[in-house]
């Protein structure tokens, strides 16, 4: 049987105490921001679209945007601009899309990143409100039939397991260099209840150590 007819009953325990993971304090300006970026690159379209949040408060009305992409080194590789009418709301979105004939792709096994350097400003203004950094692969993923697709290119998945996930950037290295030494290239986040008092999870490092090494994970 499944369900809650299986459910263990026991004495409620917290798993460790005190701070169980990093605790960051970050300052953000009072005026209009960049809250977020979705960033969505297509090898199909040769385009990346952005998604940008902005903060609340941001006043309505045109905006400029200009998308800079850095390569490992910080040395600009390609700058597009665009414009867009940010609507009203506590957190309005616009969308932006730029096409990109022929970036470095993100594959497997070889890792390469960009990070896009995000200015926005009011139109006219002279200088702009906020600048925004976030790191990212250009790469699609989709699937045809019963096959996958990764740029282009038809890969098979050879996945591992994913109890036991590294907490360590070294050891995460480790554990991408020896699964695909052993024929694996893709590994799976296993779930857990990460909300629970006394858990703990490095998921967000364990990406971007993914991301740094061309090492595909599975969200679950």
């Amino acid at each position: 049987l499944m369900g809650y007819v299986n459910e263990e009953k026991k004495k409620r325990t917290l798993a460790s105490r005190g701070l169980t993971g990093d605790v960051l304090l970050k300052s953000m300006p009072s005026g209009p921001r960049v809250a977020d970026v979705f960033v969505q690159p297509s090898v199909r379209k040769k385009a990346l679209d952005l998604e940008v949040e902005m903060s609340k408060g941001t006043p309505p009305g045109p905006w400029e945007f200009t998308a800079r992409m850095l390569d490992a080194a910080g040395k600009e590789e390609i700058a597009f601009q665009g414009e867009a009418d940010v609507p009203s709301g506590d957190a309005p979105k616009v969308q932006l899309s730029f096409p990109w004939e022929s970036p470095r792709l993100w594959s497997m096994g070889k890792p390469e990143l960009y990070t896009l350097q995000l200015e926005a400003r009011p139109k006219g203004a002279t200088e702009p409100s906020d600048s925004y950094a976030q790191r990212f692969g250009f790469r699609e993923f989709w699937i045809e039939g019963r096959d996958f697709h990764l740029n282009g290119e038809k890969i098979r998945l050879r996945p591992r397991g994913g109890h036991g996930t590294p907490v360590h950037a070294a050891e995460m290295k480790s554990f991408f260099d020896g699964s695909r030494a052993a024929g694996f290239n893709i590994s799976q986040i296993w779930p857990e209840d990460a909300l629970e008092p006394g858990q703990w999870n490095f998921w967000d490092l364990l990406a971007d150590e993914a991301d740094s090494h061309g090492w595909a994970l599975i969200g679950a």
